[in-house]
C-alpha cells in the first residue's frame, strides 16, 4: 500500500456562526475633559470578541497663547475599571496609561497609526490633509471633524488579557467599562512652532528678501520645541476635550447548541468555569534611594520599574527623542519658477545619516511620557547608578545592577520576547528617553498557555523595594506589579475573584 493511502485529510465547518458589529452609547456622557469619568455598559447574553472593544471620540485641545499638542489617544485615559453586576472585578489603577505607554515603546504594544494619534505634532497635522499648518498659538483642534477620527483601542486589564478572548456574558452579571480621563498635564505646549536654534543662517550668496520666517529663533521665547532653558510661560493652560464618545463591539451568534453543552459540562464538572486577566497595581514615589510597594496575589508576573524627572506633572515643550531631528537647518530651493531661491526648512538630526538608526525625522514626546534615568546623563561619572529588588529576603537580580544589565534583564523579561523591538533604540535613548525595566517572576511564555506560575503570595504578602545608589535630581519612580487573577464563573451568573 502506498504512503499517499494512509494520509486524512480533516476539515470541520462550524454551522450557523453569525457576526455583527454594535454601537455603543456612554450611559453618562458624550462629552468629557481630564479627570472626568465615561461609563458603557456592554451588552448583555451575547458572545462578544472583547479584542474588538474600541471607544470612538473626536478630540479638541485648547490653552491661551500657547499652543496645545495632543498625545496618543490611548494615553488619555488614565484608569480602567472593570464592573461586574455591581462588583469591581478590576479596580485599574493610577498611571495606567504611563504603563501603556512603556508598552508602546517596548514593542510589546501598538498605537492605532491611523486613528491613534501615535506621533505628536509639531507644526503639520497628519491626521487629515485639511488642517492648516499649526503656528505659535494654534492649539491643535479636531472638534469640527466630519466624523470620529480618533479611536482608543488598548484597554490594559480584563479587556486586554482575558482569555478566551470570545466571552459569553450570559454567564455573568451586566459588565460595565468606566475609564477615566487623564489630567491636563499630559498635553505638551508650545510657543512657537519652529525648530530650535541651530547653526547660523545667513543669506550671504543667495538671491533671496532676507525674512525672520527663515531665521534661527535667537531667544528662548522663540526656541520652538527644544533649546533654551525656559518652559512656556502659559503652558499651564493646555487642555483638551473629548467629545462624540461611543463604543463599538464585535457580537458573536453561534446555532449550535455544541457549545452551550460544552459549558453545561465544564460547569457540571467542576462547579465553574475559569476567565483568567492581566491586573496591575500602581505605585508612585519621589525616589531617594529606596522606594517600597506590597502586593497579595495568586501570581505575580512581573515588575515594572518607569523613571521620571521630577517635573514630569507640569506641561512643557515636546521633548524631541534623542538623535532625532530637533535642529534648524535650511536649504535653498531652486525647483520653483514662481518663487525661485525659496528657502527651506530640512531640519538637522543629532546623529549621523544612514547607518541603521532610522533618526533622520522628527519624533517627540510629552514631559508626562519622558521616561529618564536617575541621574545627570550629561556626567558620565555619575552613570554608575545601580538598581536592585528586594522581594522580602529575595534579591533581584542577584546583584546591584547597572543599566546596561537593567536593559537586558527587561529584554528577556518581556512577554514578546523574540521581537526585535531594540533595533532602532540606542544606549542614548534608552537613558533619555526610555529608562523602562521590566523583570519576569512567572515561565516564560506561561501565558499563552493559561498557566500561573508567578510567585504566589496570597499566605506572605510580598514588602517590595526598589533599590539604587547614586540617584539624583529627586527622580520620581513608578512601579507596576503586574498579575494574573482569575475570574470563576459558576451556576446562576454567581462569580468569584481570586485576585
Amino acid at each position: 500500500m502506498s504512503t499517499s493511502a494512509n494520509l486524512s485529510y480533516f476539515l470541520d465547518r462550524l454551522q450557523s456562526f453569525s457576526t455583527n458589529y454594535f454601537r455603543l452609547e456612554s450611559d453618562n456622557q458624550s462629552t468629557a475633559t481630564a479627570g472626568q469619568i465615561v461609563s458603557i455598559s456592554l451588552p448583555d447574553n451575547a458572545i462578544l470578541n472583547l479584542s474588538s472593544f474600541k471607544v470612538l471620540c473626536n478630540v479638541s485641545t485648547s490653552g491661551g497663547t500657547a499652543g496645545a499638542r495632543l498625545v496618543p489617544i490611548d494615553n488619555l485615559v488614565e484608569k480602567i475599571e472593570i464592573n461586574c453586576g455591581g462588583s469591581v472585578i478590576s479596580q485599574g489603577s493610577n498611571f495606567t496609561n504611563v504603563l501603556l505607554d512603556a508598552m508602546v515603546k517596548m514593542g510589546q504594544k501598538s498605537c492605532d497609526t491611523a486613528m491613534g494619534h501615535p506621533e505628536i505634532v509639531r507644526e503639520k497635522a497628519y491626521d487629515y490633509n485639511g488642517i492648516t499648518p499649526l503656528t505659535t498659538t494654534s492649539n491643535e483642534d479636531y472638534g469640527d471633524f466630519p466624523f470620529t477620527n480618533f479611536c482608543m483601542s488598548n484597554f490594559l486589564g480584563f479587556i486586554d488579557s482575558c482569555q478566551p478572548r470570545l466571552i459569553d456574558l450570559s454567564l455573568l452579571p451586566s459588565l460595565k467599562v468606566r475609564l477615566t480621563l487623564a489630567p491636563n498635564n499630559v498635553l505638551p505646549s508650545v510657543e512657537s512652532a519652529a525648530l530650535s536654534t541651530g547653526q547660523v543662517f545667513t543669506t550671504r550668496n543667495i538671491d533671496v528678501t532676507t525674512s525672520h520666517s527663515f531665521q534661527i529663533p535667537g531667544n528662548t521665547a522663540n526656541s520652538g520645541f527644544s533649546g533654551g532653558t525656559v518652559l512656556n510661560a502659559n503652558a499651564g493652560n493646555a487642555k483638551y476635550t473629548v467629545s462624540n464618545i461611543h463604543a463599538m463591539i464585535e457580537a458573536c451568534g453561534l446555532a449550535s447548541e455544541i457549545y452551550d453543552q460544552t459549558i453545561a459540562a465544564m460547569m457540571q464538572q467542576q462547579g465553574f468555569i475559569e476567565i483568567p486577566f492581566k491586573n496591575y497595581q500602581s505605585f508612585q514615589d519621589v525616589h531617594s534611594g529606596s522606594s517600597r510597594f506590597t502586593v497579595s496575589s495568586a501570581s505575580v508576573d512581573r515588575i515594572w520599574t518607569i523613571w521620571r524627572a521630577s517635573n514630569y506633572n507640569t506641561n512643557q515643550k515636546p521633548i524631541p527623542i534623542d538623535g532625532y531631528k530637533s535642529k534648524a537647518a535650511f536649504a535653498v530651493d531652486g525647483s520653483s519658477d514662481a518663487n525661485p531661491g525659496k528657502v527651506v526648512n530640512i531640519g538637522q538630526g543629532d546623529y549621523d545619516s544612514g547607518g541603521v538608526f532610522d533618526t533622520n525625522k522628527e519624533k517627540y514626546t510629552s514631559a508626562f511620557f519622558n521616561y529618564k534615568a536617575p541621574f545627570d546623563i550629561g556626567d558620565v561619572a555619575k552613570a554608575t547608578v545601580e538598581q536592585q529588588l528586594q522581594l522580602n529576603s529575595a534579591y533581584m537580580p542577584n546583584y546591584p545592577a547597572n543599566f546596561g544589565d537593567i536593559l537586558q534583564i527587561t529584554k528577556n523579561s518581556l512577554p514578546m520576547q523574540g521581537m526585535d523591538y531594540l533595533k532602532n533604540m540606542t544606549m542614548s535613548q534608552y537613558l533619555h528617553n526610555y529608562c523602562i525595566g521590566c523583570f519576569r517572576l512567572n515561565l516564560p511564555g506561561s501565558e499563552n498557555l493559561r498557566v500561573l506560575s508567578g510567585l504566589d503570595s496570597r499566605n506572605s504578602n510580598i514588602a517590595g523595594i526598589v533599590k539604587t545608589t547614586g540617584t539624583t535630581d529627586s527622580p520620581v519612580l513608578n512601579i507596576y506589579v503586574e498579575t494574573t487573577s482569575v475570574l470563576r464563573c459558576g451556576v446562576g451568573r454567581a462569580v468569584e475573584l481570586i485576585s
